[in-house]
């Protein structure tokens, strides 16, 4: 019986088979680029938050470097005028530190109030450092005030918030081509040989076999 059977199925094998409508592209080939735009956005999201969070923490460290250096240089400029009660001279140094991009506010309070101040604080997370004021008096440091510095974190934060933005865009647009780029290849090399192969068991599917 199974010769009888072979000589059946040939016949129904070899009958021709009208063309199926194939598509364009592999449907294999577009879930690999969608996975490879998947995974590449993601690691392109991990790797620019992280290297953007350490330049973000970077240029906090160098803000509050650049307000203690600043403070220390005027420090004592400020202590004399304060003992002197020179008033102009204090706001005079008050609004120089002000004047820094970063400083919103600078101040200097006598027995727990502000006595003179400069600009005015603005910022959600703001940076704020306090100094003793001091001035020897018979061979001895005496407290004769506090100066007040504020600076302003939000405006690093924003600063960093374009640039991750930008990052991120640059990087979807890169991992998009690099995705496009796969998707061709692997449907040139790959995908076609499969639809072929595809077709070519569709055209070994019997018509009948005995019962």
């Amino acid at each position: 019986n199974r010769p009888k059977l072979i000589r059946e199925i040939r016949p129904a094998m070899s009958e021709p088979v009208p063309p199926t409508s194939r598509p364009t592209k592999s449907g294999l080939a577009l879930r690999l680029a969608l996975a490879i735009v998947l995974l590449g956005m993601l690691v392109s999201i991990v790797i620019s938050a992280g290297d953007l969070y350490a330049g973000y923490r970077r240029d906090l460290v160098a803000l509050e470097r650049d307000v203690d250096a600043m403070v220390q240089t005027q420090q004592s400029a400020i202590e004399r005028a304060v003992w002197s009660f020179d008033g102009e001279q204090v706001e005079a140094q008050l609004a120089g530190l002000a004047l820094h991009p970063d400083v919103e506010y600078a101040g200097v309070e006598v027995d727990g109030r502000v006595r003179w101040s400069a600009g005015e604080t603005k910022s959600l997370h703001p940076l704020e450092r306090r100094i003793a004021l001091n001035f020897q008096v018979d061979g001895a440091p005496r407290e004769i005030g506090q100066l007040h510095v504020v600076a302003d974190r939000d405006a690093v934060l924003a600063r960093w918030q374009d640039r991750f933005q930008d990052t991120l865009s640059n990087n979807v647009v890169q991992v998009l081509l690099v995705s496009v780029f796969f998707w061709l290849i692997f449907d040139y090399l790959l995908g076609r040989h499969l639809r072929a192969l595809r077709d070519y068991l569709v055209a070994l599917r019997p018509t009948s076999l005995p019962s």
